[in-house]
């Protein structure tokens, strides 16, 4: 029998995005298989590997999980291997350059966003440019989800003259999106707000990337009373957004929500969806605003500019710079909503798991 593996350093990422993909190996005969920190059970994996993986890569444990993860491979033939995260691709593609059956699997590493990129500083270039050139030597196919990371990915040499793709991240199921119903002013109501607010909403881990912090400083240079602000996620960023809540005086206006499994009917109650990451790969729940027909107010960075053709109400800003995302909240109101364009369906799931059928060699 076949088998796969799939890499992630954490399990979450595995049930979140990459389920689908599981799913057709099984369904062409393969053995899945998923190396992860977790022990969750996890869906069309028939065996999990629990490694000790760390997401810091300067965590000493991550010594361990490396030779965790050769043994794996040293014990197991596999005939694909699948590395995704950061960790997971360095651990994952070393481990296999140091197995003895490296020679008889293919190796695929997907880069959810390079961490070198056009904004990134000088000391992300010198650290992490070098790292991803290096391991592409032990890469056969390298997957990339945005046009700057393609661009920068073809000047690597990858093992057996490899190649680099692009394709459109992990897709979203617009089919499932669009069949969920929601009454607005009943969700308004549990959540306390009227129908005269104006709704913005914004996802994501609470962290220093996802900048939630700066939508917080536009409102308050915005200074709009009809703004009420869902800040959906969790992270280690809480307590400091709480206090920056707080100093603003903005508590009757912004309502941190946690962690959230009706994201779409959200979304669809919602006015308006923001998004000011510092660094993006292509952010799924930016795909899915678009798919509601949403207004996004959008970072201009690197994967969410890739997002520009699927949407027609995507308007960018510099997202270390509040006064332009307090501009775009006092024109909220004078904003025209156009039709959803089809060409979003170049984001659905089955178009992705259509193309990744092709790139695995699967029917």
């Amino acid at each position: 029998m076949k088998r796969v593996l799939f890499i992630a350093h954490v399990e979450s990422h595995i049930l979140h995005f990459h389920l689908p993909f599981l799913k057709i190996f099984q369904d062409n005969g393969y053995e899945t298989h998923v190396a992860t920190n977790g022990k969750e059970i996890i869906p069309y994996c028939n065996i999990q590997h629990n490694i000790c993986f760390e997401r810091s890569p300067l965590n000493i444990n991550n010594i361990k999980a490396f030779h965790e993860l050769r043994k794996l491979l040293n014990e197991t033939e596999f005939d694909i291997i699948h590395c995704h995260t950061p960790v997971g691709g360095v651990l994952g593609r070393l481990a296999w350059a140091h197995s003895k059956n490296k020679e008889i699997a293919k190796i695929f590493y997907t880069a959810h966003g390079f961490h070198f990129y056009n904004k990134a500083s000088s000391l992300s270039w010198l650290l992490y440019y070098p790292i991803e050139k290096y391991l592409a030597k032990y890469t056969d196919v390298l997957l990339t989800i945005n046009e700057e990371d393609y661009t920068n990915a073809q000047q690597f040499h990858l093992h057996n003259n490899g190649k680099v793709y692009k394709i459109n991240g992990v897709g979203i199921d617009i089919n499932a999106i669009d069949k969920i119903v929601v009454n607005p002013v009943s969700v308004r109501a549990v959540l306390k707000l009227s129908l005269n607010d104006v709704v913005l909403i914004t996802v994501g881990e609470l962290n220093k990337n996802k900048n939630q912090e700066m939508i917080l400083k536009a409102m308050h240079k915005s200074n709009n009373p009809n703004l009420k602000l869902l800040i959906c996620g969790k992270g280690k960023y809480e307590t400091k957004l709480q206090r920056l809540i707080h100093d603003l005086k903005l508590q009757n206006q912004v309502f941190m929500l946690g962690y959230r499994t009706d994201i779409i009917e959200l979304l669809k109650t919602a006015d308006v969806f923001i998004f000011p990451s510092h660094r993006e790969g292509l952010s799924v729940a930016a795909m899915q605003a678009i798919a509601c027909n949403k207004i996004c107010f959008l970072s201009e960075i690197r994967g969410n500019i890739d997002l520009k053709e699927y949407g027609s109400n995507i308007y960018y800003f510099d997202e270390n710079k509040p006064e332009e995302l307090a501009q775009l909240l006092n024109q909220i109101q004078n904003i025209k909503i156009k039709p959803r364009t089809d060409k979003i369906m170049e984001l659905d799931i089955h178009n992705i798991i259509s193309e990744m059928k092709n790139i695995y060699g699967l029917k």
